[in-house]
C-alpha cells in the first residue's frame, strides 16, 4: 500500500539550492525593533516584496489613467520643470501645453491592457519622444510617470503600513505580570483541566480521532499528507546515495498524517479555514538531528538535512520525528494565522528579556550550543534555542510549544514547567476553548492584556 503510494507521491525535483538561510541576528548585534520585526512578519504573511510588487503592478495602468486627470499631479511635474527653466534661464510654457505630453501617451495604451508595466513603460517613453528635444519638457513627462509610479507602490503597500500600524497600537499598551511558584502549579493545574489537554494527556500516543472528511479544516481541505501535497526531494542525488527507508515504507506518510490530525487538534478551525496548508517537501536524506554516533558517524554531509519552514512549505529528511513535522508547520500556522498569537509571543520575550537585565542586544546561547543571538530570560522546559533572534520577526516559541505537547513524554513537563509559555501559545491558537475555561481566569493577569 504505502509503497505504490510513495512511487506514486514521487515528484522529482531539480537539484536544490542550499537551504535557506534564516535571518539570524548575531550574538552582541542591536536587537530588530518591534516595528520592523512586524513589517517583515506581516510582509510575509502578505507573500513578500513580490506580492506587493504584483499588486503595484496591477494597479499602475489604472493609476496612470487616473492620474492623468489630477490636476495637482500635473502642478507637481511642472513645479519641478520650472525650477529646471528657471536654472536654464529659458521660457517656461503654460502647463496646459504641457499636458498632452501625457494625455496623448495614456490615450496610447490599449485596452484592456494586458501587460500593465510594458504597456507602462511604452507610454513613458511616447511622452518623453514627444517632449524632446526641450528638457525641460522632458522633466514635466519623466516627473509625472515617476510620480505615478510611487502612487501606485504606495497604494499596494498601504494595507501592509495599516497592519503594522494596528499592531503597533496594541503593542505598545501591553501589560503582563510574572507568576510565582504557587501561581505557576495552580496555574498548570487549570490548564490540565482544559478539555484538550486532557485529551492530550490521556491519550497517550496521541492517536487522536481523525477530523471528519466533511469538515473543513485548512482553507483548500485535505491533508499535510494528501497524495498531491507531499514532494519527494531527491536533491539531485544518484539513487545508491538517496535514503528513502521511511519513505518506501510509508513511516513518513503516517508521521505527516500523525501531525496533521494533531495540528487540527491544537488549533481553532476558524484560523486553519483562513489558510491553505503548506506543501511537504520531504528529502531524502537522514534528519540532521541523529545523534553523531554508531552508523550515523559514517553519514556524510550531503546526506543530512535539517528541517525548516520557508513560505509555503515545509522541508525535513526522510526520518524526522513526527513532533519535527508539527515543529515546522507551527511556524507557518504562527506566519499565517492573525497577529494575535504573533503579538502576544512578542511580548513575551521582551519581558523576559528585560527582566532578565537584557540590553538592546542578541545574547549568547549560556550553554555555547549554537552561535545564534537570543532574547535574555529562562525557558525551563523548551531550553535556550526558544528565544532565539530572527530579523525576520519569526519566532521559535509557537513551533517548540507545539512540539512539546505534540509528544507524549513531553505534554506535562511543558505544562507544569512553563504554564506561561503554554497559555500564551494556547490562548494564540485555541481561543475560544481557553477564554470559555473559567478555570483560566484567575491567571488572565500573566498573560498579554
Amino acid at each position: 500500500m504505502y509503497g505504490n503510494r510513495a512511487v506514486q507521491d514521487r515528484l522529482e525535483m531539480p537539484p536544490a539550492s542550499p537551504p535557506p538561510v534564516q535571518r539570524d541576528v548575531a550574538p552582541g548585534s542591536a536587537l530588530p525593533n518591534v516595528t520592523d520585526l512586524a513589517e517583515s512578519h506581516y510582509k510575509e504573511q502578505m507573500g513578500g516584496d513580490a506580492a506587493i510588487s504584483r499588486a503595484a503592478e496591477a494597479r499602475i495602468i489604472p493609476d496612470l489613467m487616473a492620474r492623468s486627470g489630477n490636476q495637482a499631479m500635473y502642478q507637481t511635474a511642472y513645479a519641478k520643470a520650472s525650477k529646471l527653466a528657471a536654472t536654464r534661464g529659458t521660457w517656461m510654457p503654460d502647463i496646459h501645453k504641457l499636458i498632452p505630453l501625457v494625455t496623448n501617451a495614456v490615450a496610447a495604451i490599449p485596452n484592456p491592457s494586458l501587460n500593465p508595466q510594458q504597456d507602462f513603460r511604452a507610454a513613458q517613453a511616447a511622452a518623453q519622444n514627444a517632449a524632446r528635444p526641450d528638457p525641460v519638457h522632458i522633466v514635466f513627462a519623466v516627473t509625472f510617470f515617476h510620480d505615478v509610479t510611487n502612487y501606485a507602490e504606495a497604494q499596494a503597500k498601504a494595507p501592509l503600513n495599516q497592519a503594522v500600524t494596528n499592531f503597533m497600537q496594541g503593542f505598545l499598551g501591553l501589560q503582563m505580570q510574572v507568576p510565582n511558584a504557587q501561581q505557576k502549579t495552580a496555574w498548570a493545574s487549570a490548564l490540565k483541566s482544559m478539555p484538550w489537554i486532557a485529551t492530550l494527556l490521556t491519550d497517550k500516543d496521541r492517536a487522536l480521532p481523525k477530523p471528519d472528511s466533511r469538515s473543513r479544516f485548512w482553507q483548500d481541505g485535505g491533508g499535510l499528507d494528501d497524495a498531491g501535497n507531499v514532494v519527494i526531494d531527491t536533491n539531485g542525488l544518484p539513487p545508491k546515495k538517496q535514503v528513502r527507508t521511511d519513505i518506501d515504507n510509508g513511516k513518513v506518510y503516517e508521521r505527516i498524517a500523525r501531525a496533521d490530525r494533531f495540528l487540527k487538534s491544537a488549533v481553532d478551525q476558524q484560523y486553519l479555514n483562513r489558510i491553505n496548508k503548506p506543501q511537504v517537501v520531504v528529502k531524502t536524506m537522514y534528519a540532521s538531528g541523529e545523534k553523531a554516533g554508531g552508523f550515523f558517524k559514517k553519514v556524510s554531509d550531503d546526506q543530512k538535512w535539517r528541517a525548516h519552514q520557508l513560505g509555503n512549505k515545509v522541508v525535513l529528511a526522510q526520518n524526522d520525528d513526527y513532533s519535527i513535522f508539527v515543529h515546522e508547520v507551527g511556524h507557518y500556522i504562527e506566519t499565517m494565522s492573525d497577529g494575535f498569537v504573533w503579538r502576544d509571543v512578542h511580548k513575551l520575550m521582551a519581558d523576559r528579556h528585560a527582566g532578565a537585565g537584557g540590553a538592546n542586544v542578541a545574547l549568547l546561547d549560556p550553554t555555547g550550543a549554537a552561535a545564534e543571538g537570543r532574547y535574555g530570560g529562562d525557558y525551563p522546559v523548551t531550553g535556550n534555542y526558544t528565544s532565539k533572534v530572527y530579523a525576520s520577526g519569526s519566532t521559535e516559541v509557537v513551533s517548540m510549544t507545539l512540539e512539546y505537547l505534540s509528544r507524549p513524554s513531553d505534554t506535562l513537563r511543558m505544562i507544569e514547567g512553563d504554564p506561561q509559555q503554554t497559555a500564551v501559545v494556547l490562548r494564540g491558537l485555541k481561543p475560544t476553548e481557553y477564554n470559555n475555561h473559567h478555570a483560566l481566569r484567575a491567571f488572565d493577569q500573566f498573560l498579554p492584556h
